[in-house]
């Protein structure tokens, strides 16, 4: 196999580029037009909480220069909104990671420390209230509303969502179709990547290492000059991980930019580059050697046009992706995204908000193995859909929102997906919702024309209908609660019966997964003492994998002078390895703690130590967690 063993001479390149980065950050630092940076505080002045709960009708928003531009309503859908604040008192290292702590409902499987890889052996997919799959191709991930996925197999790859470009993370929970289309069945994670809104410059960089040789060096830059803003980040990671034969080593860098043309239009490009390369160690009963997986290049880009005037606001976004993928054992895949959406919101009417939006994308690529001079072909789907929502609220207190979605698909045709909501505000302090949302996800061209591990032309679209009813509370000031139930029907989920040779990929038939979600955030003393919780309880009809029948984190954040503090805990029972109540893990309860500490005005030092009690546990069968783990560094501030 030619140029597929991975090249040491790379790595070398991928250092000497950061510390070209590194200089670089530091004399645009130099700039006469520094200032003070305050990441802590937008330009209104206004702070955020750390994580906000809300299945109230708070809205997305794209953040522009003087006022927020208004995006799809969440129709009463439960949602929760990790803020930048959060993510660092977290010892989490990547997006999953911080979504599964943070969220009720939501988890995400990992078999080493560092990295989560792709095909077979990938993990780091995200399940939703019981909805995921494997690889996760039913919770749609975006990239400031750039919807991310493999061309051709349609699921992200987690080791692209890293934390140090991150502004804000947007969890929808449930079927979010109606709004966001194919693939949102279980739900929606939108990841906002930071921008600098203050005049001036600012630049960061962090070197970290720890437990089984791991490395970790970053530098993130940014500036606000008039009108023009930018942000850049560059990462390159590197570890031996737990177990022999687990090698992982990641470069991904980040770029947004934008311009405010004037007082209502503004316009904004952003762009994310991977490169990585993991090697699966196999079952601790069956290990293996050498198996390596390399993403060559994982890219994706965007720009867009934003609009705001009084009555109207609206966004018209277009955006693209691509990706090469190799693999030890000869195979290699090109795909690619090309796509475009608008939408445009009018309040003509008092009290009442409408919108009209539009979407088309193509994607696919082609596939082939180089061992065997197999071709698997070239293959895309073209997608096109129109929707509107409308929303309106009755003497302050009544809500009612609905929307609906006509979505093509070249291959399966037409779908309707329709979502609405009610929500009520019985005193100010206390809000009811209700919701009812449908979710769509169209068989992937790997599931319709790749013998991975048998081709299945005749497959029909996954669907899925969810409704919840919620309470938001807030009985204190500094006291606030969630309290959701959720009742879901899917159909026709996808599975593969049998065994080799003999497989069968089928629509298997219907599933519920019923639950209760709670989420709670106590600030026991302002800037100084909070506490935080969530608990979820699924009960799954057949799709367990993935999916523990009770899972709880809590956490507090302490701060005094310089330092801060922030030890958290987790519990899972009853996750299982397979669907269908198969393959049981052990159940456990992991503590963590974060250590940071301001050594200098400039100058920080943090350690994160996972797993305290040295618990033995698993997120995938026969992948066994490490013990007790550390991890630390310095980060400089100039």
């Amino acid at each position: 196999m030619k140029n597929l063993e991975y090249d040491k001479e790379n790595m070398v390149k991928a250092k000497n580029s950061f510390v070209i980065l590194c200089i670089g950050s530091f004399f645009l630092s130099l700039s006469p037009a520094f200032s003070e940076i305050n990441v802590e505080k937008a330009e209104t002045g206004e702070e955020k909480k750390d994580v906000k709960e809300t299945g109230e009708e708070v809205e997305e928003i794209l953040v522009s220069a003087e006022k927020p531009v208004r995006k799809i309503p969440q129709m009463s859908q439960s949602a929760t909104t990790i803020t930048k604040e959060t993510i660092e008192e977290s010892t989490a290292n990547s997006v999953m990671e911080v979504v599964k702590e943070k969220t009720p409902g939501v988890f995400a499987t990992q078999n080493n420390i560092t990295g989560f890889g792709f095909g077979r052996p990938g993990t780091g997919q995200l399940s939703m209230r019981g909805i995921g799959s494997s690889p996760n191709t039913q919770v749609l991930v975006m990239v400031n509303g750039r919807p991310d996925f493999m061309g051709l197999f349609g699921h992200p790859i987690a080791d692209f969502y890293t934390l140090d470009n991150v502004e804000e993370i947007e969890v929808l929970r449930g079927p979010s179709s109606t709004l966001y289309g194919n693939a949102a069945m279980g739900g929606v994670v939108n990841i906002t990547t930071k921008r600098r809104t203050t005049e001036g410059f600012e630049s960061r960089i962090t070197t970290a290492g720890g437990s089984y040789y791991t490395q970790d060096y970053m530098v993130q830059h940014g500036g606000k000059t008039g009108q023009f803003d930018y942000y850049l980040t560059g990462r390159y990671r590197d570890s031996e991980n737990n177990r022999d034969d687990a090698d992982f080593s990641a470069q991904n860098y980040s770029m947004r930019m934008g311009y405010d043309l004037d007082e209502h239009f503004r316009i904004n490009f952003d762009n994310l580059t991977m490169s990585s390369r993991f090697t699966d160690p196999g079952p601790v009963t069956a290990p293996r050697k050498n198996n390596w997986y390399k993403v060559r290049v994982r890219d994706g880009t965007s720009f867009d046009v934003e609009n705001n005037f009084e009555k109207t606001s609206g966004i018209v976004k277009l955006y693209g992706s691509y990706g090469e993928h190799l693999v030890f054992d000869g195979f290699s895949s090109q795909d690619q995204i090309i796509g475009g959406y608008f939408l445009q919101n009018f309040t003509i009417i008092e009290d009442n908000t409408f919108t009209i939006g539009a979407d088309v994308k193509n994607y696919g690529g082609e596939a082939r193995n180089q061992d065997t001079n197999a071709d698997f072909g070239r293959h895309t789907i073209q997608e096109y859909a129109g929707f509107l929502t409308d929303e309106h609220i009755f003497w302050e207190r009544l809500k009612l929102s609905a929307g609906l979605r006509l979505q093509n698909n070249s291959e399966f045709g037409d779908e309707l997906l329709p979502q609405g909501g009610i929500s009520f505000k019985v005193l100010p302090e206390l809000e009811l919702r209700s919701a009812v949302s449908t979710g769509y996800r169209s068989p992937t061209i790997a599931e319709l024309y790749f013998p991975f591990p048998v081709i299945s032309p005749g497959l029909d679209p996954e669907t899925s209908v969810n409704y919840e009813f919620g309470v938001h509370h807030t009985p204190i000031k500094k006291l606030s609660y969630d309290l959701v139930y959720f009742y879901t029907m899917i159909d026709d989920t996808i599975v593969t019966l049998g065994q080799w040779p003999n497989f069968k990929r089928t629509n298997a038939g219907d599933s519920i997964n019923r639950g209760v979600e709670v989420a709670a955030d106590y600030q026991a003393i302002e800037n100084r003492l909070s506490f935080w919780g969530n608990y979820s309880y699924i009960n799954a009809d057949k799709l367990t994998f993935a999916t523990p029948e009770h899972k709880a984190d809590i956490g507090i954040h302490w701060s005094y002078k310089k330092l801060k503090v922030s030890p958290s805990a987790e519990y899972i029972h009853k996750l299982y390895g397979a669907d269908s109540h198969n393959n049981r893990l052990p159940d456990f309860f992991l503590m963590n703690a974060k250590f940071l500490y301001k050594i200098t005005k400039y100058m920080d030092g943090f350690m994160n130590v996972d797993n305290i009690t040295d618990k033995h546990y698993e997120l995938v069968t026969e992948y066994p967690m490490p013990g007790i783990t550390f991890f630390g560094g310095i980060s400089c501030t100039f």
